[in-house]
């Protein structure tokens, strides 16, 4: 066990993402925030309950970040897994690049898209379109942007249409 920076030996933090109190001489519970993540609340000097992720108070604890790399990436994906083998300091790209690679985050497409005011038939109509109307024409009709006809058109969105 190591000590929590920052608050005067009160709290130690186990390998495995328990937090011993010397308040209460036990463990702490934890608690699933809305995200998946397990935080505990711990008191400063002043009183005040900060809820802090256990996966960040292990990586603190024990896991050297010479690069200041600012996330910490679940190696097999699970948010609640927060043993010290299971976690690692990252960037905000290589933790995307992780979650894409593992399935972990599903980017919704076309129509599926919440924000989404087109669907795969009126995208076909627009490119039908192309060469015989204006890109203000063909926004105004559909009542998008300009630029999102723009990238209809350089299949920059889109593509599989």
């Amino acid at each position: 066990m190591k000590y929590i920076l920052g608050y005067n030996k009160r709290y130690k933090i186990t390998k495995n993402g328990r937090v011993w109190t010397s308040l209460r001489n036990r463990f702490l519970k934890e608690q699933k925030h809305r995200l998946g993540y397990r935080v505990v609340f711990l008191t400063d000097k002043f009183g005040k309950a900060k809820s802090k992720y256990i996966h960040r108070l292990v990586a603190e604890a024990f896991i050297p970040n010479s690069k200041n790399k600012p996330e910490i990436n679940h190696k097999n994906g699970i948010k609640n897994d927060n043993r010290v083998k299971n976690i690692e300091w990252t960037t905000h790209l290589e933790n995307m690049r992780h979650a894409h690679k593992n399935g972990l985050i599903i980017v919704a497409k076309g129509s599926k898209h919440g924000m989404s005011k087109l669907n795969e038939k009126k995208v076909k109509q627009i490119k039908g379109m192309l060469n015989d109307f204006s890109l203000t024409e063909i926004a105004k009709k559909f009542n998008v942007s300009i630029t999102n006809i723009y990238d209809i058109k350089r299949n920059y969105i889109w593509k599989y249409v």
